[in-house]
């Protein structure tokens, strides 16, 4: 087998050959070990690349070893088959996206799934996604790279609207596995915080009100007025909405 190593075509010899799971798709997966020489040491590379049929590679392990006085560097490699995670569309329940932006990860201590996805919506298919936000899981389908639907939780979901009423959506999602996950405190704090700092402005609107009252300065219909508009709380949702996803999204993640 031929194989590209750092810029260098070397000729290799293979060895340990083993299959394991893919935990993004559930594929059978190749692992195994190459042996090869080149004159001179090089930069052990991240990837590697099968001349043969053009498969990358992740060099999990390596290790060399040489003559005093020889230039020739033997090395082995302990290599693992990279998937191609092209998705087409991503389906959350009944909601059919076309991702701009897609990416997955697993967290292997715990095997969580974790996408990040970027999408535009039109106004009815948003409405949806909120009513699944709300709900807080959807199942998921990741069409391109499994068939096989996974129960997910809502992460993160950051989102503007532009003139022509279309929804810009920025979204993670994380595997539901209750006995193994531990939520990520961070992003409900902060909704914590805001919903606090909500709170206490609206205790100071009564207290302010109070004083205008005592001060003859509105009266009781302006009162109740102000009261009424006050009586529907602040989503959660509206929290998350910023003026332009795309700028927002070259300083942040979510």
């Amino acid at each position: 087998m031929l194989f590209k190593v750092s810029g260098h075509e070397v000729k290799v010899e293979v060895e340990k050959k083993e299959t394991f799971l893919s935990k993004h798709s559930d594929s059978q997966l190749n692992r195994f070990k190459i042996h090869f020489q080149v004159y001179n040491p090089l930069q052990i590379p991240k990837t590697v690349t099968s001349m043969d049929d053009g498969k990358k590679w992740k060099v999990i392990d390596s290790y060399h070893y040489y003559t005093e006085g020889n230039p020739v560097v033997r090395y082995i490699f302990h290599l693992e088959e990279i998937e191609n995670l092209e998705i087409s569309t991503l389906h959350l329940n009944e909601l059919e996206i076309k991702p701009q932006l897609y990416q997955e990860k697993v967290k292997y201590v715990q095997d969580i799934l974790i996408i990040k996805t970027r999408f535009n919506l039109n106004e009815k298919q948003w409405d949806y996604l909120t009513d699944l936000y709300r709900q807080g899981y959807s199942e998921v389908k990741r069409e391109g790279i499994s068939s096989k639907p996974k129960k997910m939780r809502f992460n993160k979901l950051i989102w503007s609207k532009n003139n022509n009423k279309e929804i810009k959506c920025a979204l993670s999602m994380i595997e539901d596995k209750v006995n193994n996950y531990k939520q990520f405190p961070g992003f409900k704090v902060e909704i914590d915080n805001l919903e606090k700092v909500s709170s206490s402005n609206k205790n100071g609107l009564e207290a302010l009100l109070a004083i205008l009252m005592d001060k003859k300065i509105i009266n009781d219909q302006d009162l109740n007025e102000i009261k009424h508009s006050q009586e529907n709380p602040v989503e959660e949702l509206l929290y998350l909405e910023v003026e332009d996803l795309d700028e927002f999204m070259k300083k942040y993640e979510i």
